[in-house]
């Protein structure tokens, strides 16, 4: 090998190692590259994924107090909860014939039944108090008017008295009646319970109560005339002729079973029954503050 292709080959050696090395250069930098970009996407991909999850966090968040408040409504009446209740109450008020224990005969045209039968109406007042978490107890005064009067005349006497000793009354007596009701309850859910408890008062008769002599006549008995009077068994001297009971406080007592509905924080809906001193049936109806 002659000089001269010596240093042909040396010249093409150099080239060739400098390419290669060029080229290996050239991967390096290009691997790089590669690794870093993935890099800088993998560390995007993580800072929103992250933000995601904080902006999920606080939309979560954000969603569930007004769920919890919907949901809630202010109906939740805790251990400890008081309130109070301003209100007005209706109730059908009536007393069967059997309430007189049969110690009285009835007679008339049409004896209506019940015997006494109307509506009573007045205001009231609750204070109320939750004694657990389930079980409340309502203290209500309240002032109503109960009519108790009836249409016409019927006549009565006593069991075993003799058939002379019939009288004719008249009724057109309302009370007006100072009661206080006592009321538990027990929650099923938050706006709906059972109640019970009993109710005492004392009523203010109104009105007349009017019994009369009475004779026998082809419609029943009728009260004894003025020229009656001294001249028949029916109608002797000395006894009751447009006399006027005596009127005296009427107590009442009165057990109660019902409901209480509760559809909105301000409102409360009692429906609920009573028996003792007559019967009753009715609702309550009450803004709470």
């Amino acid at each position: 090998m002659t000089l001269s292709h010596l240093h042909l080959w040396s010249l093409t050696l150099l080239v060739t190692l400098g390419i290669c090395r060029s080229v290996a250069a050239h991967d390096m930098d290009a691997n790089a590259l590669d690794f870093h970009v993935p890099t800088e996407q993998n560390d995007s991909d993580a800072a929103n994924d992250a933000a995601s999850t904080d902006h999920s966090i606080e939309t979560n968040h954000g969603a569930e107090m007004p769920q919890a408040t919907v949901t809630d409504r202010g109906l939740r009446e805790p251990m400890g909860h008081k309130s109070y209740q301003a209100g007005a109450r209706l109730r059908w008020v009536f007393f069967p014939k059997f309430f007189l224990f049969g110690q009285v005969d009835l007679r008339a045209q049409k004896i209506p039944r019940p015997l006494v039968s109307s509506v009573g109406v007045g205001a009231e007042f609750i204070y109320r108090r939750k004694l657990t978490d389930t079980l409340g107890l309502d203290i209500t005064p309240a002032i109503w008017w109960v009519d108790i009067s009836w249409d016409g005349t019927i006549s009565f006497k006593g069991k075993g008295e003799d058939d002379n000793s019939w009288e004719t009354v008249t009724n057109s007596m309302s009370t007006l009646l100072f009661s206080v009701d006592f009321v538990w309850s027990t929650d099923i859910v938050d706006w709906f319970a059972i109640t019970w408890g009993v109710g005492v008062g004392m009523g203010i008769p109104i009105g007349e109560l009017v019994r009369t002599e009475a004779s026998a006549s082809s419609n029943g008995y009728e009260p004894c005339l003025p020229e009656q009077i001294g001249r028949d068994a029916w109608c002797n001297f000395g006894e009751e002729y447009d006399e006027v009971y005596q009127k005296f406080p009427i107590p009442w007592v009165n057990f109660l079973l019902g409901t209480r509905f509760k559809p909105h924080k301000h409102l409360a809906i009692h429906v609920d029954g009573g028996f003792g001193i007559g019967f009753q049936l009715g609702a309550r109806l009450g803004y709470i503050f």
